[in-house]
């Protein structure tokens, strides 16, 4: 091979080489944007997910805080109602007691009732038997 055609040999080498070059670099990068876009797609897609799942914790922390309160006004009433039966409970074992003084009265007015009937019917034998 003549030395004169070596340089323009090397020069089309070169320019094949980096043709080439450029052609694998160009479906690589052609292959990458492709990777990438595929992986945007799917964070995307996750994020989205994630989103979803974050407003879903949102709903279930505030139905959460909206239980707790009802459950604290549940308890405050439920607290309301052991004290008015206790109060209650007071006031029944007053009634009681008075009740049973109240039927010891009854008896003891009505023995003396029959007492008193029993005076009345000797008197009034006194009275019509002259004596």
């Amino acid at each position: 091979m003549q030395p004169e055609m070596i340089l323009p040999l090397l020069t089309a080498i070169g320019a094949f080489v980096t043709a080439l070059g450029g052609v694998v670099w160009t479906g690589y990068t052609a292959r990458r944007q492709a990777q990438v876009a595929d992986a945007t797609t799917k964070v995307q897609g996750a994020a989205t997910v994630i989103d979803g799942y974050n407003q879903l914790c949102e709903d279930l922390r505030q139905e959460r805080d909206d239980l707790r309160e009802e459950i604290k006004v549940l308890c405050k009433r439920i607290a309301d109602n052991e004290a008015e039966v206790a109060r209650l409970r007071t006031e029944l074992r007053q009634a009681e007691a008075e009740k049973d003084t109240l039927t010891a009265k009854i008896a003891c007015l009505e023995r003396q009732n029959e007492s008193l009937r029993a005076e009345i019917a000797e008197l009034r034998r006194c009275q019509n038997g002259g004596g």
